[in-house]
């Protein structure tokens, strides 16, 4: 999907006794970069092989950073959708333990394009705004057009730890037909 600019990936890890600490750097897809920093403690036990696990009751940290980042390789991979991307740029956190996890952060999602293969219909010119509230993730002002319409929508997403648990988004004042069907990208 990024035909003559693919993506490149860099990633580092290094595992000591006690946490694992990686760093990856993604760019390319006609888009920047983004960065990605976790920090996940780690817990020997005897029954393992040898083989540490995560400890639940240390906290987990993990921190991207997005630089005009095309999401398309992420994106297009998602169940349900044809050419999908969008161009991400903020900052997100999220930082937890077997109890309680928190997201902060901004990411301003613009350039956003997809194609619903359930409902046949073409969405573009989509832009949001994520922003971490603890365990939720608002949505802020979701825009896009499809056909000779538009549609606006607000929510946000739940979590339960790491774990995305509920979505709810309303619309507002949607100018698109429903059903209104294009042809596949």
């Amino acid at each position: 999907s990024c035909r003559d600019d693919p993506a490149r990936v860099w990633m580092q890890v290094n595992v000591d006794a006690k946490q694992a600490k990686a760093q990856a750097w993604l760019e390319g897809c006609y888009g920047g970069h983004s960065d990605l920093i976790a920090n996940v403690p780690l817990s020997w036990s005897s029954g393992a092989m040898g083989v540490p696990g995560i400890d639940p009751d240390r906290d987990t940290r993990v921190q991207v950073d997005f630089g005009e980042a095309q999401l398309r390789p992420l994106l297009d991979r998602l169940p349900g959708v044809l050419g999908f991307g969008a161009t991400a740029t903020g900052r997100f956190i999220a930082q937890g333990n077997k109890k309680r996890v928190s997201y902060t952060g901004q990411v301003g999602l613009t350039h956003g394009r997809l194609y619903l293969l359930a409902t046949g219909q073409e969405l573009n010119h989509i832009e949001t705004t994520l922003v971490g509230n603890g365990n939720w993730v608002k949505v802020e002002g979701l825009r896009a057009k499809t056909g000779g319409g538009s549609i606006e929508a607000v929510g946000g997403v739940g979590f339960e730890r790491w774990k995305p648990a509920r979505v709810q988004l309303g619309l507002v004042e949607p100018t698109a037909r429903a059903g209104e069907v294009a042809p596949p990208p």
